[in-house]
């Protein structure tokens, strides 16, 4: 899926690339209380979550319209604090699809055994993928 960047978190990211991209891993539904000083809600509401797994740009890799290839991201090492997150849903633009970059092979370093990596592909991901436009 994909999301508008938010470019104004990390100034120190030289990526002109509009938009982010995650692999959704689960979707939660919680019923929340919000509690602020000036207003206690005793009804909870439902809250929707996206657990995601975030894709990085390869920055060493040109695509677009312009270059005539296709964007490359990869996946953020697993250690990495911004490798997962939370997501709400209605900031979703789309769905994506992305094809794996067959000539760079698999990895198995990126994502350490987790939730995100399937045990029937042997814990190892596609080094890169290419988002389809």
């Amino acid at each position: 899926m994909m999301v508008l960047s938010h470019k104004d978190l990390d100034e120190s990211v030289n990526d002109e690339h509009p938009y982010w991209y995650a692999c959704i891993i689960g979707v939660f539904h919680a019923y929340v209380r919000h509690l602020r000083l000036t207003s206690k809600s005793e009804n909870p509401h439902k809250m929707d979550l996206l657990w995601v797994c975030w894709f990085g740009h390869d920055l060493m890799h040109c695509g677009g319209w312009k270059a005539k290839c296709l964007h490359r991201i990869g996946f953020l090492y697993g250690n990495d604090a911004s490798a997962f997150g939370f997501l709400d849903p209605n900031e979703v633009i789309q769905a994506i699809h992305i094809i794996p970059a067959f000539a760079y092979g698999h990895i198995s370093t990126l994502l350490v055994p987790s939730i995100a990596c399937q045990p029937s592909k042997n814990d190892e991901d596609w080094l890169y993928y290419y988002v389809n436009m």
